[in-house]
């Protein structure tokens, strides 16, 4: 990386381990692993349990009044922003990201899945808007080649990078998964307790499975954006069956994932989350939906189960699948632990992220 980059501006929600922002624990691994730049951090992004409506407008408010004095200051500066396509971010920033280059800063546009991604059915001025920021002669990071076409051709973007997201495997290093043989499969979902996750069909199809006398044991880790919206519903029909950890980090969240024997995430869209990967990393065996850049990931029957979004009785076949056949299980998990540590690599990550920041020099 050229000696004149010394200072680039981070541009994500809050970087509190706590938060349960996937953007945000991307942000984290790249400040800790990428020491040729000194990161400041912009705050921009809901917090956990933050409330909406008027106090959200207001809140935004007043962070693009910060947003314009922070500017006045790092005028010409590089700024690494971090971009879900959602229907709150594209109605937001947008107007950040244009206002930059009236400061002539020089931006790196990271996108981060959303509904919007592939959705071939997103609204007019959504589209308007999108275009006209992936038109601007920026860098943007991409999860994967499949999301670069997309970019290419749906937005007419130019100087699309494909980096999928990283984890660190530390903790991975010296584990060694057992094949469970007789034990009840215990499932995990892990990240925002949201419906577009699916949480209702992973309701519907363990409420099927608990009928037909199938033993599991499902835990749900992160945090409902709205208090008892699911949770409770869960405790009430599953009792004993579920369990509710809330947010999980560090040793708490590795000895979790060591227990656990399949990641579930029946997701309307994403990007490439970073839980899949830290499931994986661990042989976990995931039952994923085939959206965003999961297939980057996540062959079918090769190293986990794809699955149709919006449908519980795909789910309950791969469970009912796996939990009959402990082999493939074990076998799955496996491959998944492979596949993780043969395609990531920290260091090479931040090598690429740094020749993307090169573009400005």
């Amino acid at each position: 990386m050229n000696s004149n980059i010394k200072s680039i501006v981070i541009v994500c929600p809050t970087l509190d381990p706590n938060n349960i922002s996937g953007v945000s624990s991307v942000a984290r691994f790249i400040i800790k692993n990428n020491r040729s730049v000194t990161y400041t951090h912009f705050e921009i992004g809901k917090k956990n349990h933050e409330k909406g409506g008027l106090f959200r407008i207001l809140r935004t408010a007043n962070n693009f009044k910060n947003w314009i004095l922070f500017l006045r200051e790092k005028k010409g500066c590089i700024i690494h922003y971090n971009f879900p396509i959602t229907r709150k971010s594209a109605l937001r920033d947008p107007l950040f990201m244009t206002i930059s280059k009236y400061y002539s800063c020089k931006l790196i546009i990271h996108i981060h899945g959303g509904n919007y991604l592939q959705n071939n059915e997103t609204p007019f001025w959504v589209s308007w808007i999108l275009k006209g920021i992936f038109s601007m002669q920026t860098p943007i990071i991409v999860q994967s080649q499949t999301e670069k076409h997309i970019f290419e051709n749906k937005f007419g973007a130019q100087n699309v990078y494909s980096l999928p997201n990283c984890i660190d495997l530390n903790g991975t290093i010296c584990f060694e998964r057992k094949i469970n043989i007789d034990r009840p499969l215990t499932v995990l979902f892990i990240g925002r307790i949201v419906e577009a996750k699916g949480i209702n069909y992973i309701y519907e199809a363990f409420k099927i499975l608990k009928e037909r006398g199938i033993p599991f044991y499902l835990i749900f880790a992160g945090q409902e954006e709205k208090n008892n919206q699911f949770i409770n519903k869960f405790v009430n029909t599953f009792k004993e069956e579920f369990c509710y950890k809330g947010i999980v980090l560090n040793r708490e969240k590795d000895e979790l994932l060591k227990k656990s024997d399949i990641f579930l995430l029946p997701s309307f869209y994403e990007g490439l989350p970073l839980s899949l990967l830290e499931c994986m990393s661990f042989g976990l065996t995931p039952i994923v939906t085939n959206v965003g850049s999961i297939s980057l990931c996540v062959e079918n029957n090769e190293n986990g189960i794809i699955i149709k979004d919006h449908n519980s009785d795909n789910i309950i076949e791969a469970i009912e699948q796996l939990h009959n056949d402990r082999n493939k299980l074990y076998q799955l998990g496996n491959k998944s632990m492979e596949k993780i540590k043969n395609l990531f690599d920290p260091d090479k990550y931040i090598l690429k992220l740094n020749e993307i920041y090169d573009f400005w020099n």
